[in-house]
């Protein structure tokens, strides 16, 4: 009998400290900074190439396929030559999606760039061209550039 009330004594200590253990918890909040390692990278920049000007006229327009310039009629741009898209890469998850790629702002002297575009090549290649530009005021003769900026925003 004296073994039983032992036995019975150390099972209620037992289960009176597990309880008191169970007792006394907490919580801790755990945090961490993910970031994305997109490694955005240019390759070639977007050349609009060789744009011929008819200086009686104060503006002009033209559109972009990614290969071929349509002029506006009557706008005083009389031919666009020698264009090269631009290329860049972009370590993105699913890169034919483009998700996440976006143009966050573009300039350029006197030529407003619109409707930049950015197409899926192959891996993680693409490429960026503007599929319409508008000339407002001629700029003068010789080399006028710009920026276009790419971003990455993880969704």
């Amino acid at each position: 009998m004296k073994k039983y009330v032992l036995m019975l004594g150390i099972a209620a200590v037992s289960i009176g400290s597990y309880c008191a253990y169970a007792g006394n918890s907490a919580t801790m909040t755990v945090t961490a900074t993910i970031t994305h390692d997109v490694s955005l990278n240019v390759s070639r920049a977007f050349d609009i190439g060789k744009i011929t000007f008819n200086p009686s006229y104060s503006n002009g327009g033209a559109n972009f396929d990614g290969t071929t310039w349509t002029i506006d009629e009557n706008a005083g741009i009389m031919s666009i030559s020698g264009t090269r898209t631009g290329l860049f890469t972009a370590n993105i998850p699913n890169p034919s999606t483009k998700m996440g790629l976006s143009i966050e702002s573009e300039t350029m002297e006197k030529i407003t760039l619109k409707d930049v575009v950015i197409d899926y090549v192959s891996d993680n290649v693409f490429r960026v061209f503007a599929a319409r530009i508008w000339i407002n005021q001629f700029p003068s003769e010789g080399a006028c550039s710009g920026t276009i900026n790419i971003k990455y925003t993880p969704e």
